[in-house]
């Protein structure tokens, strides 16, 4: 019976096998980068607690809500648009771990060279970041303010929210955020400022 059939047996498998990489040998991977914050709102201690005090749950419910809404906030996002971009311009030229091809391109197109001469302080990106914050408060409108506004950049604020999550783990301390994208550099650059900037917003509220 197998041998009869062998044609079907072999070249059945193979066809369907060709087809679907045909069909899909230029789709773009997708990356994740995720980790688990321990925030202490549910069961952490205060300077103010003891040891026989209650759990208010209306209290905490309220206080991880004031936390995603830190996470998702426009400041938090438009922050971490801004120090990835301070970063991608000190890249000199794209590598796997810094910049792909297609996104190193990318920001040549955004930022024209004299802006970027203007903007890129040579060795530092915190002062990159901040030169890149205060071009951006000196105008309405400006090459920026755009990029922040653009639907399909990296850097833009829909891009950035649309391709991150974070949400409660169940009833515990912990929160989970993700973010995913098509270039490993840019999803765990991305995902690493989102974590940064949300602890320091989120630290300076406690505070």
């Amino acid at each position: 019976l197998i041998a009869r059939n062998w044609k079907v047996l072999v070249l059945f498998p193979l066809t369907t096998a060709g087809i679907v990489f045909f069909l899909t040998r230029n789709t773009k991977k997708e990356y994740v980068s995720n980790t688990q914050v321990y925030t202490g709102i549910a069961s952490g201690y205060g300077i103010t607690s003891g040891e026989n005090d209650r759990v208010d749950y209306f209290a905490v419910n309220n206080a991880f809500d004031n936390l995603m809404a830190t996470i998702k906030s426009r400041e938090t996002i438009e922050e971490v648009g801004m120090r990835l971009l301070a970063k991608h311009l000190l890249v000199e030229k794209p590598s796997y771990k810094e910049l792909s091809d297609e996104n190193f391109n990318h920001i040549k197109e955004l930022i024209p060279e004299k802006l970027r001469k203007q903007l890129v302080a040579k060795g530092s990106e915190e002062l990159t970041f901040f030169r890149i914050e205060s071009y951006k408060k000196s105008k309405e409108v400006n090459e920026i303010v755009s990029i922040l506004s653009s639907p399909g950049s990296i850097y833009g604020l829909e891009v950035i929210s649309a391709n991150m999550n974070a949400q409660r783990k169940q009833s515990s301390d912990m929160i989970e955020i993700s973010y995913k994208s098509n270039d490993p550099a840019v999803c765990q650059q991305t995902f690493q400022y989102i974590v940064d900037v949300v602890m320091i917003r989120y630290k300076g509220i406690k505070g």
